[in-house]
């Protein structure tokens, strides 16, 4: 049985660094997990990577595997990659047709190709019934009980201004929006940092004990599933 992770810079493994001079991966996290328990993996996880990129890369190399795991990030960076942007409609509603988009590609992969392990990150689906291995890795790892439903990185934010020449944005309408989420944004980076010493030790990415906590559950679905 052959595995692929799909994702960005959590689905790489544990960072870490006191200076950015030295910052990077520190533990390869889920795929060395799932190695060690003698699962055939390959990463194709990038750091700044989208859905949007995932996909793509699932579509160059699915043939090779038998289970795609994708681990979701803030919608939001599909645009800094090719998904085009609406300026019609406002930032959050472009963001979550960009959700919707990834959920029913995802939905074909499942039914036409590949089995699908989802595991959202950066938000909470909504749509949780189009996948029966569904994991949310905030909520495995965490003892919160309510995580944000959306995260928007301001450094992506500003990314995108940067394109919008490429992008033709109103970047008040944007400021607008995530002023209206304020509540939800700081609600995410609180609950990040709460967890550094266990969970989240940069105060954004899951460190090796997360990811074998992940890997843990990976392994019992891809088990019951008769692997």
């Amino acid at each position: 049985m052959h595995v692929g992770i799909f994702g960005d810079s959590w689905g790489c493994g544990e960072w870490g660094g006191r200076h950015t001079s030295n910052y990077g991966i520190r533990h390869r996290g889920l795929a060395q997990y799932l190695i060690e328990s003698r699962i055939k993996c390959r990463q194709f996880s990038v750091p700044d990577g989208s859905n949007y990129l995932a996909i793509e890369r699932y579509e160059e190399n699915y043939k090779t595997l038998d289970y795609a795991i994708f681990i979701l990030t803030e919608p939001f960076r599909d645009f800094l990659h090719g998904r085009k942007y609406n300026p019609k409609k406002g930032f959050l509603e472009n963001c979550k047709i960009a959700e919707i988009v990834i959920l029913d590609q995802l939905t074909h992969i499942q039914k036409n190709k590949t089995k699908v392990i989802l595991v959202n990150g950066l938000f909470e689906l909504e749509k949780q019934s189009y996948f029966e291995d569904h994991i949310s890795f905030c909520k495995l790892v965490s003892d919160q009980k309510i995580w944000p439903k959306y995260y928007a990185d301001p450094g992506h934010v500003n990314d995108l201004f940067l394109k919008k020449k490429q992008i033709k944005i109103d970047k008040h309408s944007v400021v607008f929006d995530l002023d209206q989420d304020e509540k939800n944004q700081k609600m995410f980076l609180d609950l990040m940092n709460n967890d550094k010493k266990r969970f989240f030790p940069d105060g954004r990415h899951p460190n090796r004990t997360a990811h074998k906590i992940l890997a843990e559950k990976i392994i019992r679905i891809i088990n019951i599933n008769g692997h």
